[in-house]
């Protein structure tokens, strides 16, 4: 069975790795997202633009190397999602829900490193709240 990543090689802004899984530490017990990883800036820029969709637990995670406060866009996405916002230290920093296709500009209203778009509902339904934890294992 594959480690928790931990070390700087292996985390998403510098893995080599195209999929994680991304596990969800809640007061409700965990919840995983099998995870596409957008680290470059033309796979960040292209994000969910043009897929059919995400299945339940499907999810793409989006690493920059640093912190950033950098908007997203549901502009060429047709489906629902929820944007989580992760620290440095891999915990939440904010939560938008249910963001509907076609919304110009989603943005955390804290500094990130990660943010992960899921489908719509899923935050809700697996109790992603600020401070929760977030691991993955490649």
């Amino acid at each position: 069975m594959p480690s928790v990543c931990s070390d700087r090689e292996r985390h998403p802004a510098g893995a080599a790795v195209k999929h994680m899984l991304l596990i969800f530490h809640t007061a409700a017990g965990t919840s995983v997202s099998h995870s596409t990883v957008a680290r470059t800036p033309s796979s960040r820029a292209r994000g969910l633009r043009g897929s059919p969709g995400l299945m339940r637990n499907e999810s793409m995670l989006f690493a920059w190397p640093h912190v950033t406060m950098d908007p997203f866009t549901m502009e060429g996405v047709t489906f629902p999602l929820d944007f989580v916002f992760v620290s440095p230290d891999s915990r939440v920093v904010d939560v938008r829900r249910n963001v509907q296709p076609g919304v110009a500009k989603v943005m955390s209203r804290r500094p990130f490193m990660y943010a992960i778009e899921l489908p719509a509902g899923f935050a809700e339904k697996n109790s992603i709240v600020m401070g929760t934890r977030v691991s993955w294992m490649q």
